[in-house]
This record gives C-alpha cells, structure tokens and sequence, in this order.
C-alpha cells in the first residue's frame, strides 16, 4: 500500500506544479488587461456606459476657430490582450512577461459646434496610441519600449481630465 501512495503523490505534486506554471502567462495576462484599463480610465471620464474625453482640437470644424471644444463619446471599449514569445536575451535580462494591449471601441462620436455627429464603428483614440506595450520585468510592470524608454506604471496622464460627466453635453 506505502508503494502505491507515493507514486500517486508525486503525480499529484507534479501535477499542481504542471498547472501552476501554464496558469501564470494566464494570470499576466489578465494583470496586462487590468493595468491598461486603468491607463485608460486615467485619461478618461467614465460616465454611465460611455467613456469621454474632452479636448480643444487643433483643427478648425464647420468654418469654426482653431481650439474648438471637442468631446469624444466612447462605447463598448475593448481591450485585447497580446502576449509575446520570450526569446533567451528576454529570460536572462528578468522579462517575466511581454507584450502589448490593444484599445478599440464598438462605437464613437464626437460632439463640435453644438451637435453630436453619428455614431460610427470605426473607433479612433486622439487622445492616446491605439496600443500600450507593456512588459512585466523583475517583478516590476512598465510600459514604453525600446525608442521610447521603459517607464514603470502607472504612468500618469499627461493632462488629467479637466471635466466631470456633468460637462459632457447630452
């Protein structure tokens, strides 16, 4: 019987061991997922279940005057996940997980000149990169790449949003 029981124990044991290490790129995963929406949620105003951004647009609209107010109306933001193979130079540098996130909507519009346009599927963030790169780095996350820098997260926003849901128009 004491024959029996250790073999069962072992393949248990190396069994949670099995399942522990493929849960971990899981698990980074979701952290990648997380740190990005709060990336996103720091640079816009969340209000019911639109997220808004609010800019003075560099362009002139409708005949208007450059510095026109513009808000951006987004619905269904979607962020994906993008994991990254781990090369050798990786491991040996302490690159625990790399890759990047991808931002996108089901829906946008933008209000200018006193009127919202249509909604429109084609969703365009003006007011960051439509992907955030990020990489997990002895134990530390951090965002940028290699032109532009690793910075550790969370990086703050580079103007917070100056706006609550009751500016945004109806």
């Amino acid at each position: 019987m004491k024959a029996i029981r250790k073999p069962i124990g072992i393949t248990i044991l190396i069994g949670m061991l099995f399942v522990a290490a493929c849960s971990l790129p899981f698990t980074n995963g979701a952290k990648a997922k997380e740190l990005a929406r709060e990336y996103v949620e720091a640079r816009l105003v969340k209000c019911g279940d639109s997220y808004n951004h609010f800019e003075l647009s560099n362009r002139s609209f409708s005949g208007g005057g450059m510095n026109d107010p513009v808000y951006w109306q987004y619905k269904g933001l979607v962020l994906t996940v993008h994991a990254a193979r781990l090369d050798l130079a990786d491991k040996a540098n302490g690159v625990e997980w790399h890759g990047y996130v991808e931002f996108d909507c089901e829906m946008v519009r933008t209000h200018v000149d006193g009127r919202w346009s249509e909604w429109s599927s084609i969703c365009s963030l003006p007011f960051m990169e439509t992907v955030l790169p990020l990489r997990k780095q002895n134990g530390q996350w951090m965002t940028g790449g290699i032109s532009r820098g690793w910075v550790s997260l969370p990086v703050p926003p580079k103007s917070p949003p100056r706006f609550t849901c009751d500016d945004v128009p109806k």
